[in-house]
């Protein structure tokens, strides 16, 4: 019997102070009886099995499937934990209720409810399986399995005891080897790390997760929302025209490490980055740089795809019991369903990791390693959906939340239908706040790193990796388009203090540069592996900017599936090309769109349906055509 079950009143009649439950039969040759200790025994049984099934059905998916799963790599201890929580406190509250309700069968209502519970968790892992459909498929297993259970008893009873020994094993090794192997990876690559070269700069990439161009007071918004930002710009180079090969996170990322284009990769809506083509973290390495990752966005920037990849010290998902109910199918399903989330009046994500935790995890390896120099990368997720920014700057911008923390946009998923100007600005408001909330997390960081004389000699560059779309064409959040409100995003690089520039760039870039631009900067006695041109040609060159050529920028996405008609990627992949003042888009139906992105910021105006448009479209295409073309002809060439 497990230890904390000993405190309990013995499991034998005779010797228990505690009489047992003598429990009417289903037939009258079997009468099943139990204690309360042995019922809740069986109760944390069921949850220690669920916990184990899920384990294994994941690892047998992610081995022949590579399914992403959107836990953490510690699930393996985190899941059993979270449903033999969730079983003691749910079935140990029913068994109470009803122990005191001398005509309801125990012994039955335990057995039911632990198939039920099991099968309901297994059945929340089935793809496209709605969870309604998940219940009452759960309930009538639950009811069915519970009589032949019910009238084994004793022989079920016994082999409980026996396979909690085994299971309880299984996973304490497991756990052993996922913890031990992070353990010696990470201590492996520190002993192996090469001699770097003497007074290299350390280097810190700040991503803004979602953070849009256009509501940077750094940028002219109206708003105060990057006070200190525009401090930091002082001695930056900041560009008024920085795109993102993507709407969304993982590709975005991915371009910002490989310097490659989504449609070179393998990074997608379902499946990691994979080791075709080196990361900028892999690279550095090589050159002895101490590298490291904390991320906030764990939905697509984890270690299950594969962004981990050449950094030595990643941290992403936290051991918190936040994390462990997310560990759980069961669990997380009830956390994220939106009616839930209305009765707690909370919109709060079981895996969000405040900024403040993304500092202080930083830091904390900083003060540890004291090895310089480093490269690290750091992942701001508040100002992702839901925005909730913490107090004072929840009401930063507005009275705040009219309803508790429920999002508008939250409960236009569920419904449908448009927001409310109302709802609208109770967006933009909190939006707002969660942007002035990193903003000032960014000071405090700062501030400790120039305590430490480290800034100085530090290359940051801060970015976002897309933006954010309030409706402006009909529709919310990111990843649905191409427009400019989802790709146009902030771009600053601070120098280190010797050679730091002041200088605004207006001429328009891609992120997919900054690999080659960190390898140009850091003067590597090697080629760059990554494509791109550096952009350091913008301040370093004594060529003027207005006579440095355009070039065509790319950004992509791809076909989503179970979208709504007005979304423009639920009609095919979608492609364009920045050039100058001009975004061109290609749609999946084959619809074209052009605007000037200078002149019509919203991009309202579609010079492709104007009769008077002096634009030669056929350029775009062929261009378009041209650089998907080339990047796979050189693919082709460097693989053989």
């Amino acid at each position: 019997m497990l230890p904390f079950l000993s405190a309990l009143p013995s499991d034998t009649p005779g010797t228990s102070s505690e009489k047992p439950v003598t429990i009417p039969p289903d037939s009258p040759s079997a009468k099943p009886t139990a204690t309360i200790r042995q019922l809740l025994f069986i109760i944390f049984w069921f949850g220690l099995f669920t916990g184990f099934t899920e384990i294994a059905i994941m690892g047998i998916r992610r081995l022949f499937g590579h399914k992403i799963f959107l836990v953490s790599k510690f699930v393996v201890w985190m899941a059993p934990l979270s449903d033999i929580i969730f079983f003691l406190v749910v079935i140990g509250f029913c068994l109470f209720i009803a122990h005191s309700w001398k005509q309801i069968n125990t012994i039955r209502l335990v057995i039911i409810l632990g198939i039920f519970f099991f099968s309901l968790t297994l059945l929340f892992m089935v793809p496209g399986l709605h969870p309604y459909a998940s219940v009452v498929l759960a309930l009538g297993i639950g009811i069915r399995l519970s009589t032949f259970v019910y009238q084994k008893w004793k022989g079920f009873y016994k082999f409980a005891r026996k396979s909690q020994w085994w299971m309880a094993g299984l996973l304490l090794l497991t756990t052993g080897g996922v913890h031990g192997t992070d353990f010696f990876r990470e201590w492996r690559a520190w002993k192996n790390l090469p001699v770097a070269r003497k007074n290299s700069p350390n280097i810190l990439l700040i991503v803004l997760d979602t953070v849009r161009f256009r509501n940077l007071s750094l940028y002219g918004y109206h708003r105060k929302t990057t006070p200190h930002l525009e401090e930091f710009a002082r001695k930056s180079i900041v560009f008024d025209h920085a795109f993102s090969t993507a709407p969304w996170t993982l590709p975005s990322h991915i371009s910002m490490f490989t310097g490659r284009f989504p449609h070179e990769v393998s990074g997608n809506w379902e499946s990691p980055l994979d080791d075709t083509y080196p990361t900028l973290a892999e690279v550095l390495t090589h050159q002895g740089y101490h590298t490291a990752g904390f991320v906030a966005n764990t939905r697509y920037c984890s270690y299950e795809h594969g962004l981990n990849r050449g950094f030595i010290h990643y941290e992403d998902f936290r051991i918190s019991w936040r994390e462990v109910l997310n560990s759980s199918a069961l669990t997380r399903m009830i956390a994220r369903n939106n009616r839930v989330r209305t009765l707690l009046k909370t919109d709060e994500l079981l895996s969000r990791k405040e900024g403040y935790r993304v500092n202080a995890s930083f830091l904390n390896w900083l003060d540890k390693q004291n090895r310089q120099p480093f490269f690290v990368f750091l992942n701001y997720y508040d100002a992702h959906t839901p925005y909730l920014p913490p107090a004072p700057f929840d009401k930063k911008f507005g009275p705040g939340r009219r309803r508790g923390h429920i999002s508008p946009i939250q409960r236009l998923w569920e419904s449908g239908g448009h927001l409310s100007p109302e709802d609208l600005q109770e967006e933009i408001d909190a939006y707002d706040g969660a942007i002035a909330y990193i903003d000032d997390q960014l000071n405090k960081l700062f501030t400790e790193l120039e305590k430490k004389g480290i800034l100085q000699n530090t290359i940051v560059i801060i970015t976002s990796d897309h933006g954010e779309e309030f409706g402006e064409h009909g529709f919310f959040t990111h990843g649905k388009s191409l427009y400019m409100l989802e790709i146009h995003v902030p771009l600053m690089i601070a120098l280190p203090k010797q050679s730091r520039v002041n200088k605004r760039v207006e001429h328009p870039v891609s992120l997919r540069d900054i690999p080659a631009t960190i390898v140009d900067l850091l003067n590597l006695k090697i080629d760059s592996p990554f494509p791109g041109e550096p952009l350091a040609r913008f301040w370093n060159s004594s060529i003027p900017e207005d006579s440095i050529p355009y070039q065509y920028l790319l950004s992509e996405v791809d076909f989503a599936r179970n979208l709504p008609d007005r979304y423009p990627i639920s009609r095919g992949d979608m492609k364009s090309i920045v050039y100058g003042n001009l975004h061109y888009i290609q749609n999946g139906d084959g619809k074209e769109e052009l605007y000037d992105y200078l002149q019509d910021p919203d991009e309202m105006e579609n010079l492709v349906d104007s009769n008077t448009t002096p634009f030669d479209l056929t350029v775009f295409r062929s261009r378009l055509e041209e650089l998907i073309d080339r990047n796979r002809t050189r693919d082709a060439l460097s693989k053989k």
